[in-house]
């Protein structure tokens, strides 16, 4: 490791522990969004957050920790800056998330632990090195042509260029000096191209580069600072693209007309028709539902021999074709992403399924073509259940946690101190049911159990690998459930009756609310955002999902940060 890198790793070691000339017209996830821009679903009924009321209620905003880029931010920002970086397997630790905060972007937990920072660097010569070697790519950064004798002032333009591009604001003159010398190493001991290189590789170990540090620092209420337009321009590109500025948020940042309600909002129109915004929408329910890592899932091969990874990410795209479906082709409302009676499959998923006569493309099907198969939403994809079942049965409890926790917001307890887990001993033609039930006659597990395994049981029908059943060791699948400790208690059966119950819940609305806040935000929210997070629930539910997206940019919450006294 050279000198120049041995300080860069250890910057970002220090700091761990206390744009592209485009728009991302990218859609990375495959799935069909209408062509490089698409019209935007109705908003009717919205209404504008006014600046003088925005600034007014300034003094809500909670703490703003630093947020450090997450692993699809950074794939997503190399990508815009460099171009797509998938071939070279690049490996950053796992983030960490849970069914409360579903997010891989808790600010607060994203700290660089030693390796973290080794991979970073490991990554930042690859890519450089994958860059020089590439025309297309490095045409990208090399923004002039040296003659000779010239070379150092080509540099300076070309630094100068990639630092503003990579930093997300304008570099300054020490910024662009400490990459000249890093050039000049590079020039030295090679050619131009290989200090260019040197530098990008040290630009992408950057604290600037791998952090969202935000300048902003004319005071709006005590403790609180108004962002800059650059700072604005990185907060609508990570939320909406969950990548770097464009071009036209970076000039827009640089004449700084990001600081109006207005401004923002004009950007927002523009972005939101952009396929980066269709991978967003799609990257937050990946992670609400869990489905990230469904490719990783496996089953047991005697009990279900047709369930490999092929079919496992063919149920990862049938909800991504629903999602991309309801929130933009549709009326966008939480209600259609619970109770929507359709879902999307190809060949491949429907032979799964046994629906015969299906093409390679990924079809919108409506229920009654399914062959007795429910289809209400997210909650009877095969997918986001197979991932909460066993490798040989479905797990209940699984399922009914992910309900109560993903969906209500209700934390679990833990198990007792004195709990001693005895799995009930299973008998020739006992169902899942019936171990389920016997489960519950352990009193120390009984009252944690009680909230989870009756409405897990509302979706036996669909097997651990995803495919529908009527029947279990011989008898009828019992569905029945009851709901309690909701604003929608009572009993139902099945998961669409399930579904229409959370469709009118408003603690669902909120609870979905506070994840879209999560998401955004990079954090909790806290007492004083509950007018904030009561509206994205509200528009959830009246005015739909992309209405919610523009309301999270008219916020308070966006607009400023907090400061620690004294500091800037």
């Amino acid at each position: 490791m050279s000198n120049i890198s041995k300080v860069l790793f250890c910057s970002l070691i220090a700091v761990g522990i206390a744009g592209c000339d485009h728009a991302p017209e990218r859609s990375k996830y495959g799935i069909p969004s209408g062509g490089t821009q698409v019209q935007l679903p109705s908003t009717a009924g919205d209404s504008s957050v006014q600046d003088g009321a925005l600034k007014s209620s300034a003094g809500l905003v909670g703490a703003t920790p630093l947020r450090r880029l997450t692993n699809n931010d950074y794939t997503n920002s190399v990508t815009d800056l460099v171009g797509d970086i998938s071939s070279l397997n690049i490996q950053l630790l796992k983030e960490s998330s849970s069914l409360i905060y579903p997010f891989t972007n808790h600010a607060t937990e994203q700290y660089v632990p030693t390796a973290l920072a080794n991979q970073y660097f490991v990554a930042a010569e690859m890519i450089a090195a994958a860059t020089f070697k590439d025309k297309t790519r490095s045409n990208k950064i090399l923004t002039c042509t040296p003659l000779k004798g010239t070379e150092e002032t080509c540099a300076a333009i070309v630094l100068k260029a990639l630092a503003t591009k990579a930093f997300r604001r304008l570099a300054t003159a020490e910024q662009v000096s400490g990459l000249l010398e890093i050039w000049r190493a590079g020039f030295k001991a090679v050619d131009f191209n290989t200090g260019v290189e040197w530098a990008l590789a040290a630009v992408l170990q950057a604290p600037e580069f791998l952090y969202r540090i935000e300048m902003g620092t004319a005071p709006a209420a005590p403790g609180v600072v108004a962002l800059d337009s650059w700072d604005m321009a990185n907060r609508l590109s990570y939320l909406i693209w969950n990548s770097a500025p464009d071009q036209m948020l970076m000039d827009a940042a640089k004449n700084d007309k990001l600081k109006t309600v207005a401004d923002v909002s004009a950007q927002v129109d523009r972005m939101l028709v952009m396929p980066g915004a269709h991978d967003m929408v799609i990257h937050f329910h990946d992670q609400w539902l869990g489905l990230e890592t469904i490719d990783t899932v496996q089953k047991d091969p005697k009990s279900f021999p047709n369930f490999n990874k092929t079919i496992a990410l063919a149920m990862r795209d049938e909800v991504r074709n629903f999602v991309e479906d309801a929130v933009w082709n549709g009326d966008s409302k939480l209600q259609t992403l619970l109770s929507g009676q359709y879902t999307y499959l190809n060949k491949t998923l429907g032979d799964y399924y046994g629906i015969k006569g299906l093409g390679a493309t990924f079809t919108k099907m409506s229920e009654n073509k399914l062959g007795g198969r429910p289809a209400s939403g997210i909650l009877t994809m095969a997918g986001m259940l197979a991932v909460r079942s066993n490798a040989n049965d479905t797990s209940p409890t699984r399922r009914g946690a992910f309900v109560r926790s993903a969906l209500f917001c209700q934390t679990m307890p833990n198990p007792p101190d004195n709990a001693i887990f005895t799995s009930p001993v299973s008998k020739p033609n006992m169902t899942r049911r019936d171990l389920i039930e016997a489960h519950a006659t352990n009193a120390a597990c009984a009252a944690c159990h009680n909230l989870m395994d009756p409405i897990g049981l509302a979706f036996e029908n669909i097997d651990a690998a995803g495919v529908y059943r009527d029947k279990e060791s011989g008898k009828t699948i019992d569905a029945s459930a009851e709901l309690f400790a909701t604003d929608v208690d009572g009993k139902f059966s099945g998961p669409s009756e399930l579904a229409n119950k959370m469709s009118v819940s408003k603690k669902v609305a909120d609870c979905v609310a506070t994840h879209w806040f999560q998401f955004a935000y990079g954090r909790d929210p806290i007492a004083s955002d509950a007018p904030v997070v009561k509206e994205l629930g509200t528009r959830l539910t009246t005015t739909g999902i992309i209405s919610a997206i523009k309301y999270l940019t008219q916020t308070p919450q966006f607009f400023y940060r907090t400061v620690a006294e004294g500091a800037k």
